[in-house]
């Protein structure tokens, strides 16, 4: 019995199943990604710590390198209307 409350109080994994309410993010640098993460706070660390990120002092914003960029699951419907354009360009 007390089995079975164990293993109901187990909260799911928030990367496993993404949606647009709780999306999952990764840090990607030409083919190489980083494992998914829950926040994109999380993702921005993985850049910093690689060191293709880096924070101004000044406006404590962060700013990634020309190569890297972190990528959203599920992507956003502008980004995916957009890979739908580029495939469909590339049959033509």
């Amino acid at each position: 019995m007390t089995a079975q409350l164990a293993c109901q109080s187990i909260e799911p994994d928030p990367v496993a199943k993404p949606s647009d309410a709780h999306p999952r993010w990764r840090l990607r640098v030409f083919d190489r990604v980083w494992p998914w993460r829950a926040t994109r706070k999380e993702a921005f660390r993985d850049a910093i710590e690689s060191r293709n990120a880096w924070r101004c002092p000044d406006d404590r914003l962060i700013y990634l390198d020309a190569v890297a960029s972190i990528q959203r699951d599920p992507p956003y419907p502008y980004d995916q209307w957009r890979m739908r354009m580029i495939q469909h360009c590339r049959r033509s």
